[in-house]
């Protein structure tokens, strides 16, 4: 046989080897193909042509409708376990498949929602009423805006529950948040039809707007607070405030107590006093003194904001700065106006974390400020534990905070033991 003819030999049998090779995977390949295809048929899903297509965009309305029927069908899968007594959280994974596919839906696909909600002819209404809340308050965080808009257009399925009443006022305070004068006037626009909803958000529609608009929030307080008004909102706004924009409060806040009257400003500054001292408290020790060195509140109004540092420090997470402000008072102030807030901070110490107030005191160094500082934690401490008590005031050398604390200790001592009371005067020299 020549060359020639045995590699053409070869060649074929090359060919056929491949052929077949394909031929096999080809029926591998359409043999997938319908299974796939008969899986498809069990789903559901209609059989598309073998050549590939461009998938056609969801229909925002057919998607709408699919989540509400979920959503529904959640629902009612829900009462249906609570009506036989079981436990609703055997729906846990149903409920939140429908939840997060709601959360995925804009304004107009909730619309849509709504709709299937209202028209569904096995929910009572007190169920549609529920579920209408329910899906406007999937838009109150992240469309607050959209979500007033929906409420006001079914409000007749809305106003009167409290889940439309929550997600309302929950709206309108994330609206504030994101856009205050947007909030301010759809409050002006319904504060005849929804008062009950504005009264309802009120401290959080003046908290948000805080955050950029202190001024406003003010506004908002004379424009919609209650009759009598307790101080609380005004409160909120100055401990609320942002550093940045704490002045900006402050200022405002000043303007906003030329406007009320005399018989409500002393109550009202009560709480506000307190809530720029939880406000500057919170900064830190070091923020908090920079803006006081920079606002330079008058002396009237710095010795208000100081009267309420203890407490305040008391109820943050700051309390171990309480030495820190101890020591800035007395730097700041005369030795005659320090003398009552440093007492004070140091008393309120003591009592929330005594053992913290101690510690600094043992390592504070000798002087008039360590002296004074012992003075508070003494009086404080004595009724719980007199035997350590005397070894600070043991301490304290001959003269005013000595006699001072020991002074205070016999003023304050029990009523019904006044034999004790005697004995403790005559051992001191107290008359």
């Amino acid at each position: 046989m020549k060359a020639r003819g045995f590699i053409l030999i070869l060649m074929i049998a090359g060919l056929s080897v491949l052929g077949w090779r394909d031929h096999r995977k080809l029926a591998g390949l359409r043999e997938e193909r319908d299974q796939l295809g008969a899986r498809a048929q069990e789903l559901g899903i209609p059989a598309g042509a073998s050549h590939a297509t461009k998938r056609p965009r969801p229909d925002p309305v057919s998607t709408s409708r699919h989540a509400a029927r979920d959503f529904i069908r959640q629902h009612k899968q829900r009462e249906e376990i609570l009506q036989a007594g079981g436990n609703p959280e055997a729906s846990a994974e149903t409920s939140a498949r429908a939840f997060d596919w709601m959360a995925t839906l804009n304004a107009a696909q909730i619309r849509v929602v709504i709709g299937e909600i209202l028209d569904d002819p096995d929910l009572d209404d007190l169920s549609r009423r529920r579920l209408v809340g329910r899906a406007v308050g999937f838009l109150s965080k992240n469309d607050p805006a959209g979500a007033l808009a929906l409420f006001n257009e079914f409000s007749r399925h809305l106003k009167d529950t409290g889940i439309g009443r929550e997600t309302a006022s929950d709206s309108l305070g994330a609206l504030a948040e994101e856009n205050p004068h947007a909030a301010i006037a759809w409050v002006r626009k319904h504060a005849d039809e929804y008062p009950e909803i504005i009264n309802r958000a009120h401290f959080a529609l003046i908290r948000n707007t805080t955050h950029q608009d202190p001024a406003l929030a003010f506004e908002i307080i004379r424009e919609f607070a209650p009759q009598r008004n307790s101080g609380d909102a005004e409160a909120s706004i100055l401990s609320a405030a942002r550093p940045e924009m704490r002045t900006t409060a402050f200022a405002a806040f000043l303007d906003h107590l030329a406007t009320i009257s005399d018989d409500e400003r002393w109550r009202i500054e009560q709480r506000a006093w307190a809530g720029l001292a939880r406000g500057i408290v919170g900064d830190g020790f070091e923020a908090g003194t920079g803006w006081l060195a920079t606002a330079n509140p008058d002396p009237d109004a710095l010795s208000h904001i100081l009267d309420r540092f203890g407490l305040a420090l008391s109820n943050s997470r700051k309390d171990h700065e309480t030495g820190q402000w101890v020591e800035w008072v007395a730097e700041t102030l005369p030795a005659a106006e320090s003398e009552k807030h440093i007492l004070d901070m140091v008393r309120v110490w003591t009592i929330s974390n005594h053992e913290a107030a101690g510690n600094w005191l043992v390592a504070a160094p000798e002087g008039p400020v360590r002296n004074l500082a012992i003075r508070g934690f003494a009086q404080t401490v004595f009724p719980h534990d007199p035997e350590t008590t005397m070894l600070w005031i043991d301490t304290l050398p001959p003269g005013h905070d000595r006699t001072q604390t020991l002074n205070t200790i016999h003023h304050n001592w029990p009523k019904d033991d006044l034999e004790g009371a005697a004995a403790f005067a005559m051992e001191h020299g107290i008359e």
